[in-house]
């Protein structure tokens, strides 16, 4: 049976709408490292697996079609434990009060600008990387990319107070 893609987009966001409400309670309570780092793993071996299955059901070697199903809603929720929505928070704790409301602004316009950019090369990078599985295993590298970066160059803030932060960057 195929899925309704009006549907499917429905359940996507209600996974991530119950995971934004999670995420509140597991940033009171987790490090933002740690979190970041279990999204980021998470996110890289959904992507991984999901390529593999992909590929796999094209060349006819598996009829196992959920399976990269599965690890969309997967990547959703990994994702919104800390790659997707930790950025927005950090942002706000370390950019000192008196730019805060400037530098907001400019990071929210760049990214904007990289993810219409990011969505704009889709089909480039499909068709470049060998169809959807190679652009799966991209992602996969994209997210042990965003590990790498963030446990190298990001600083933990989590229970820190935002003079504790500014201290930190002097």
């Amino acid at each position: 049976t195929d899925i309704n893609p009006f549907l499917a987009s429905i359940f996507l966001g209600t996974v991530r709408f119950g995971m934004s409400m999670i995420n509140t309670w597991l940033m009171k309570r987790f490090a933002r490292r740690t979190l970041l780092t279990f999204s980021a793993v998470g996110m890289a071996a959904c992507m991984g697996i999901s390529g593999l299955f992909t590929k796999w059901i094209q060349e006819g070697t598996t009829t196992y079609t959920w399976i990269p199903v599965l690890m969309l809603v997967v990547h959703v929720i990994t994702s919104m434990v800390g790659l997707l929505s930790i950025p927005w928070t950090i942002i706000a704790e370390l950019f000192p009060i008196a730019i805060r409301g400037i530098a907001h602004s400019i990071v929210y316009s760049v990214a904007n600008l990289i993810m219409f950019a990011a969505i704009q090369s889709y089909f480039s990078l499909d068709k470049l990387l060998g169809g959807s599985s190679g652009l799966q295993f991209f992602f996969a590298i994209v997210s042990l990319g965003g590990l790498i970066y963030s446990y190298v160059f990001l600083p933990e803030t989590h229970k820190m107070k935002l003079s504790d932060i500014e201290k930190y960057f002097m």
